[in-house]
């Protein structure tokens, strides 16, 4: 988990998959920064795919400046029957400027094996659905629900999950 404000070093913390105790511990001590929450396991502390252990979705985050019109209205249904005739996803988070949007997988893959090509798959997934291509890095990061998006102060969005 990475807790970050602008003009400070950026806080981790490595846990087992399933502490929540840890989690909730985390989120509540820095409530007042971003927080996200690496989607791949790591085996070792890092933030490089040859920390990745073992990852169970495929994620696209999709940002939605890149979706607005002339008057910088963000076509939001446009890119939800783009996400529906692509294929339903299992997860969608709203981020506070876009979705995050998961699909699990019948079983994990493990990016020590073959991390080079679930890297393409995701980058494939990202220039499908017009998302970020810098973000389809299997060692990435991405919003935890249930905090706040800093990035944004006026007004302050929530980061919520809008399908499980």
């Amino acid at each position: 988990m990475r807790a970050i404000r602008k003009g400070e070093s950026p806080r981790q913390e490595f846990v087992s998959v399933g502490d929540w105790d840890a989690l909730e511990c985390f989120i509540k001590q820095y409530a007042d920064r971003d927080l996200y929450f690496g989607v791949a396991a790591r085996f070792r502390k890092g933030g490089r795919l040859q920390d990745c252990g073992n990852i169970r979705g495929l994620f696209a985050d999709i940002d939605f400046k890149n979706f607005t019109d002339s008057k910088g209205k963000v076509r939001d249904s446009w890119v939800w029957s783009d996400l529906e005739a692509f294929h339903q996803a299992d997860i969608i988070v709203r981020s506070g400027g876009g979705l995050h949007v998961y699909w699990l997988l019948t079983k994990p893959i493990h990016l020590q094996e073959r991390g080079p090509a679930f890297k393409a798959r995701l980058r494939t997934f990202a220039s499908i659905l017009g998302g970020d291509k810098q973000s389809a890095e299997p060692a990435h990061v991405l919003r935890i629900p249930g905090t706040i998006n800093w990035k944004y102060r006026q007004p302050l969005r929530e980061v919520t999950l809008v399908r499980i």
